[in-house]
């Protein structure tokens, strides 16, 4: 009897094999995503997936932990037709992953919300929620996936429907489209911009001089379109999605 032989024989543990023929080190039962680059991360193969065994995702919140699970969950369920999946405290191989998705988004992820308002919030309202809009608006404009319906006359004719070319189909959108919402978001900017700055209209008034000079029509101009930004906040309020 060999030296490695009586290794094996001594040794306490059932599984022990030379590494050529360790079920743990060689062929396995793969159990692959959809997801190419997640068969790489959980095997090192594109063509991998799951293996047998324990695995674990480990991150920060909100950082697609129980997406990831879900996926290789559905993968597994996929596979066999035997397939268990619990979760918690919910067994049911028959309820549709999406279902279970969102049992588990709601049970676990409720937004918290925590709202104080002081006594000077109200003071000047309109300039304590422009502090909150302006990068709001700007981040939205910023990371948007699509635009709402804009009506042509809010905006300037060049982006109107009927300055677009012609549709191929009937029900395509036009080329202008999502131009509207980039310029009707940019005039919401501005006017909650200028909402908040105590010197937005000071150069309408030359002071250097007395009597000092006042630019009516301009500083009246730029009224109208601080209140035709605000006011298209307010048209297209529930069109302020991501």
């Amino acid at each position: 009897m060999s030296i490695l032989d009586k290794i094996k024989k001594n040794s306490t543990i059932k599984d022990t094999a030379i590494l050529s023929e360790s079920k743990f080190f060689t062929t396995k039962d793969m159990i692959p995503t959809q997801i190419p680059i997640i068969n790489v991360a959980l095997s090192g193969r594109l063509d991998g997936g799951l293996t047998p065994g324990l695995t674990m995702w480990a991150g920060p919140s909100k950082h697609f932990k129980t997406a990831f699970s879900l996926l290789m969950a559905k993968s597994y369920m996929d596979k066999y037709d035997d397939a268990v999946f619990t979760l918690g405290e919910r067994l049911d191989k028959h309820t549709p992953i999406t279902r279970i998705s969102q049992w588990f988004f709601n049970k676990n992820n409720k937004k918290k919300v925590e709202i104080r308002i002081d006594p000077y919030d109200t003071w000047s309202m309109d300039h304590t929620l422009g502090l909150i809009i302006v990068p709001m608006l700007k981040q939205l404009k910023a990371t948007k996936h699509g635009s709402p319906f804009v009506a042509d006359e809010d905006v300037p004719e060049e982006l109107r429907s009927t300055s677009a070319p012609e549709k191929e189909n009937e029900w395509d959108t036009d080329a202008n489209h999502h131009k509207r919402w980039d310029w009707v978001m940019d005039e919401m900017i501005w006017a909650f911009e200028q909402t908040i700055d105590e010197t937005n209209d000071d150069h309408f008034f030359d002071r250097s001089v007395t009597p000092y000079v006042y630019d009516k029509d301009a500083h009246h101009a730029h009224m109208f379109r601080i209140d035709n930004g605000i006011q298209l906040f307010g048209k297209y309020y529930q069109g302020l999605w991501d």
